[in-house]
């Protein structure tokens, strides 16, 4: 039974591609037609051509996002880093002003009991005389 079925789709379909062939279309109608399908295929490429450039666009900005989060990454560490150095610097002058304040400090107080002992000196002498 299908065999049949098969057979009669066949022939209807050879009856239809007569038909078609027999029925002639005018020039201007082939024209037409023919300046639509080129008209459809200069469509479907530049839709084609807009896909792939939407793409690689899409493409070219995830790039971009990968690039700005590393600088992001690196601007932070370079910053922390130079937070860092810029606190270690100021400790070590802090240090060094320390320092420089005792040692002051120390020789002041060295200088005041040189003037002192020369002072007692002094005054045991003028009350030996």
């Amino acid at each position: 039974m299908s065999e049949w079925a098969l057979l009669a789709l066949g022939g209807l379909n050879l009856l239809l591609l007569v038909l078609l062939l027999r029925r002639s279309a005018s020039p201007q109608e082939q024209a037409q037609q023919t300046a639509t399908l080129l008209a459809e295929q200069n469509a479907v490429q530049a839709a084609q051509r807009l896909a792939e450039q939407t793409a690689w666009l899409q493409q070219q900005f995830g790039h971009l996002q990968a690039q700005s989060e590393r600088l992001e990454r690196e601007l932070r560490t370079e910053i922390s880093q130079s937070s860092v150095q810029g606190r270690q610097e100021a400790m070590q002058n802090l240090t060094l002003f320390q320092q420089s304040l005792l040692q002051q400090s120390a020789e002041a107080t060295r200088t005041q009991n040189q003037q002192i002992d020369a002072l007692a000196q002094q005054l045991a002498l003028l009350q030996k005389a």
